[in-house]
């Protein structure tokens, strides 16, 4: 698709060239009516004068009709552009915004080209064109043309080369004419024309169109013919963006579809077939399309969708189906002969079918008929006015600039294609207005307002009225109704009417036409009263008022309090008194409105005057609070107030909370105190403000005084027990503040890792029991706020401390040496527990009797060294407890294990002495003891004397040797004993040895 494109027809539609398009854009601001200056104009009128004349005025009138709502762009052919049937004199301008004459051919040096179509641009023919048109309000453009499409486009090339020629005489001619701008219709291929560009010919035609506008200047018009698939093309012979920079529109040349169509969906012909040459959908390429990509590049307001006014036939092999190969050659047909090729003679009776493309939302034609001079069947594709009215609506739906007429010459003065023009972008025309009755009126009078306009589709209607003052206003907006029933008519003045009508919702209007209309009403009012100014507050005062009306008058009254808004205080109606209950004091406004019974207005004349109701003021007030500043926050205080000096004294209390504005908390009345119980604590002003109840004025005296709020302080919390303690414990938290009033308390507590809850709520109690049964161990937080009762603030005084809640788990005893052992080891304890806080320790020892002893106290010492010299031999129970520093529980964790302490008991005791038996007496004899013991063994020495009694002479000790001294004792043999155990055995003895020794 980077060279698809259309030429323009230079005298018949024998064509071969390719066609692609796609675009839109918004309607172009431009075509403007001249109502916004007429209705400036009467708006100016209007408002030099709101009196009333004397005589009926004359009725002022005029309308003004709108220009098409879109560009209708259409090309003229030199070659018959005078023909009366198919040239200019057959045209309706006014549906015509653009004529571009076609046109003046360029040269291979720039300069335009002397031959028909120069005769013609230089002839009276043309300047009847530009008068014709510019009396319709439609510009006249000049085409100027340079087309070439041969290897390498030599011609086009050198035309490009000398742009500034071509430009100065386009514009020198366009002067010279009096036409509003140009038409460039350039057709060529992109390339480099020898240079080392390879988009030259592109980047000139961008340049050309720059220098055209500089040289025209920003007033005149600016088209450049482009083809259909250029915005698609970013390597084509036109620049659609680069173009659009500096022209005005962009002609999209968007038919001959047909030669790029036939091979694709829907038909997929092997080789060319007839189809319709601008199909609006349904086919690889078509209008709806092509505008998508112009507008994806381009502004919608410069973008002309081209339609054709001419098709395309050939002969073809059978007499029914669409899309059929030709078997002859390919011709055109304008629009004027294919909408005549049914009645032409050439055609068989009976052979002529039309139908419509049904590939295509467009409902193109195609016709089939036989031919009798040819002696075939003869197929038709072209596009008649519904067809082509769905182009235009593309057109409109796509806000493009407008629509582009390849040719007016095709189509002459074929009135179903003016229609079509005219219903879709026109509408509807020569709107006129009347009133009834005819001006001038009484005021209040009824008034029917007619609307009317040329033929159009769906007429909608739409009233303005002008107000004596200038102003415009819709009184009734746009409908069917043709009619607008004006009551309100009741203001006196001068009026205009204006009544707008459309066929379409895309523009304001297409027509209005204005009528002006004269209300008359009452004038001379007059207002009187029975009383005086000034009186007494309460005093009745008749107002009175007269008049001088065409009609019976109606009376309306009017009071302004002082510093107030004006009210009615009796509405119309034909008594001309109100009895007027004066009020407070102060200065009235008094005002009566008359106007003609029946009258819609709010009035025809008024008259005001101004009373005054005074009464002495208040003096100034006293100011009494009860209790005395100062006091705790929340405190319930009455404020009292007395002045004297007027009848009616009315007071209003204000309270200013620190750092706030003023408040009223009293707002004025009979009552002289008035009760506030305080918020947070602070300095509060107070005021009372008194005046009299007939006084409009905000106060006549105040008073003023200070009260101060104090908030508690130096809030305490402590808890019935130290922390830490285990899960289960109750803790009395007790909170404790400085308050000058009464105290009330909230405590909360924080979860570990969690966030603050409120435990219990304020109140009075200073104590709150914290159970902590089944709760998680942990740091907990806890707090105290203190408040006054009363107090408004969320706190005055926090107080905060943190307790741990834990109990030691999992207590363990270990011991250094394993059970049993030897009495006398020395058994290294050491315990170990789970505890969040600090862990202290307990050691207890079971003897054998089951008696505990505490054997070490509660420490951070987690070892005891117990000692088992002494100990009876058996087995001994050994505990710890656990719990955390500064508990005070009696123990959170224990653990327990038996310790034994045994030796195998002694045998094979022996004694043994120094000396032989029979010594003398007073000789020691030394006895040794000896036995194989498990531990360590005790020994135990006896002496048996003569008589037979034993005596323990040395006890149970590691001794094992006893001096035995004989002195004085008797001769004689003596038994000797030792018995041996080992340490620690409570046994009297585990083995014994005995002998006998004689002493002389």
């Amino acid at each position: 698709m980077s060279r698809q494109r259309i030429r323009h027809f230079a005298v018949a539609l024998a064509l071969s060239a390719i066609v692609i398009a796609a675009s839109a854009a918004p309607a172009q601001a431009g075509f403007a009516s001249p109502r916004d200056q007429a209705r400036s104009s009467s708006h100016v009128a209007a408002a030099a004068s709101a009196a009333i004349p004397e005589a009926a005025p004359k009725q002022i009138a005029y309308t003004v009709s709108a220009k098409p709502s879109r560009e209708v762009f259409g090309f003229a052919l030199a070659s018959s552009l005078a023909d009366p049937t198919i040239g200019y004199p057959s045209w309706n301008f006014d549906m015509l915004s653009t004529v571009a004459f076609f046109g003046v051919h360029v040269d291979t040096a720039g300069h335009f080209v002397g031959d028909g179509g120069w005769n013609v641009w230089n002839s009276s023919t043309l300047s009847t064109l530009v008068a014709t048109a510019h009396q319709h309000g439609a510009k006249v453009v000049l085409t100027i043309i340079l087309q070439d499409f041969s290897a390498n486009t030599p011609n086009m090339c050198a035309g490009l080369a000398h742009i500034d020629t071509t430009v100065a005489q386009t514009a020198a001619e366009v002067r010279a004419k009096g036409v509003d701008g140009v038409n460039i219709d350039y057709e060529g291929l992109d390339g480099s024309c020898g240079r080392g560009d390879p988009y030259w010919a592109q980047h000139a035609m961008t340049t050309m169109t720059q220098k055209m506008r500089a040289a025209l200047g920003s007033s005149s018009y600016i088209s450049v013919d482009t083809y259909a698939g250029s915005a698609g093309d970013p390597y084509g012979f036109f620049d659609i963006g680069g173009i659009a920079a500096y022209a005005d529109s962009l002609f999209v040349m968007a038919y001959d579809m047909e030669y790029s169509n036939y091979s694709s969906a829907p038909i997929y012909c092997s080789r060319f077939c007839l189809g319709p040459t601008a199909p609006l959908t349904g086919y690889r390429y078509n209008d709806t399309g092509i505008m998508s990509q112009y507008i994806a590049v381009a502004p919608r307001s410069k973008v002309i969708l081209g339609v054709p006014y001419y098709g395309r036939k050939a002969c073809v092999g059978n007499t029914t189906s669409p899309n059929q190969y030709p078997t002859s050659s390919v011709v055109a047909d304008s629009y004027l002969d294919a909408s005549g090729e049914a009645a032409y003679f050439e055609v068989r009776t009976g052979s002529y079918a039309a139908h419509r493309e049904t590939n295509s939302g467009g409902m193109e034609r195609w016709d089939i008929w036989y031919n009798t001079r040819l002696g075939c069947t003869r197929e038709l594709y072209w596009d008649d006015a519904v067809s082509l009215g769905k182009k235009y609506d593309l057109v409109n739906a796509d806000g493009l600039r407008g629509v582009g007429l390849w040719n007016l010459n095709y189509g002459g003065g074929a009135p179903e294609l003016w229609a079509a023009l005219q219903n879709h972008f026109l509408g509807c025309s020569g709107a006129a207005i009347s009133v009834s009755p005819a001006s001038p009126q009484w005021a209040s009078t009824h008034v029917t307002v007619t609307a009317s306009s040329r033929p159009c589709s769906n007429p909608q209607y739409r009233f303005w009225i002008q107000s004596p003052n200038g102003t415009w206003s819709v009184v009734q907006d746009y409908s069917a109704t043709n009619t607008y029933s004006w009551t309100a008519t009741g203001n006196p003045g001068s009026y205009r009417i204006e009544a707008d009508v459309r066929s379409s919702t895309r523009v304001s209007y297409d027509s209005y036409a204005v009528v002006g209309d004269v209300l008359r009403a009452c004038s001379a009012v007059g207002l009187s009263t029975s009383k005086s100014s000034p009186a007494f507050p309460g005093t009745a005062v008749v107002i009175t008022g007269s008049s001088s009306c065409p009609g019976t008058p109606e009376y309306r009254f009017w009071v302004q309090p002082p510093g107030g808004k004006w009210a009615v205080v009796q509405n119309y109606g034909a008594v001309a008194t109100y009895t007027w209950s004066t009020g407070v004091q102060g200065a009235y406004s008094l005002e009566v409105d008359v106007r003609d019974q029946g009258s819609t207005a709010s009035y025809d004349k008024y008259v005001t005057t101004s009373f005054t109701i005074y009464a002495p003021p208040c003096t100034t007030p006293s100011l009494r609070a009860v209790p005395a500043s100062p006091q705790g926050s929340g405190t319930r205080v009455v404020f009292s107030a007395s002045s004297g000096g007027c009848p009616n004294p009315r007071y209003r209390f204000w309270i200013e909370p620190p750092g706030a504005g003023w408040k009223v908390m009293q707002d004025y009345g009979a009552a002289s105190s008035f009760a506030w119980t305080g918020g947070a604590a602070g300095t509060y002003g107070v005021e009372v403000d008194v005046r009299d109840a007939s006084s409009s004025a905000s106060y006549e005296h105040v008073a003023n005084a200070t009260y101060v709020l104090t908030a508690c302080s130096g809030a305490r919390l402590s808890a019935s027990m130290p922390s830490p303690e285990p899960v289960g414990t109750t803790i009395v938290l007790t909170g404790s503040a400085s308050c000058l009033a009464t105290p009330t308390y909230r405590f909360w507590v924080k979860r570990p890792g969690g966030s603050w809850a409120i435990a219990r709520d304020y109140g009075s109690a200073t104590a709150y029991a914290w159970n902590t049964t089944g709760i998680a161990d942990g740091v907990y937080g806890l707090e105290v706020d203190a408040r006054n009762q009363g107090s408004t603030a969320a706190y005055e005084t926090v107080a905060n401390m943190t307790f741990l809640v834990d109990t030691c788990s999992g207590a363990h005893l270990a011991t250094s040496k394993q059970s049993p052992q030897l009495p006398g080891t020395t058994i290294g304890l050491t315990a170990t527990a789970t505890c969040m806080g600090s862990a202290e320790y307990r050691f207890w020892v079971r003897d054998l009797s089951g008696r505990w002893t505490i054997v070490q106290d509660y420490s951070s010492t987690s070892t005891f060294s117990w000692n088992t010299t002494g100990r009876p031999q058996g087995t001994y129970g050994l505990e710890v407890d656990v719990r955390n520093h500064g508990s005070l529980a009696a123990y959170e964790s224990v653990a327990n294990i038996t310790f034994t302490i045994y030796a195998a008991p002694c045998t094979a005791a022996h004694l043994a002495t120094d000396k032989p038996s029979g010594q003398v007496h007073g000789t020691t004899i030394t006895l040794t003891g000896s036995a194989t013991c498990g531990g360590t063994p005790q020994y135990r020495f006896w002496v048996r004397d003569l008589s037979g009694r034993w005596t323990i002479v040395q006890d149970f000790g590691s001794p094992n040797t006893f001096g035995w001294n004989t002195t004085g004792l008797a001769p004689g043999t003596y038994g000797l004993e030792v018995d041996v155990r080992n340490v620690g055995s409570s046994a009297p003895y585990e083995t014994v040895a005995n002998l006998t020794f004689a002493v002389t």
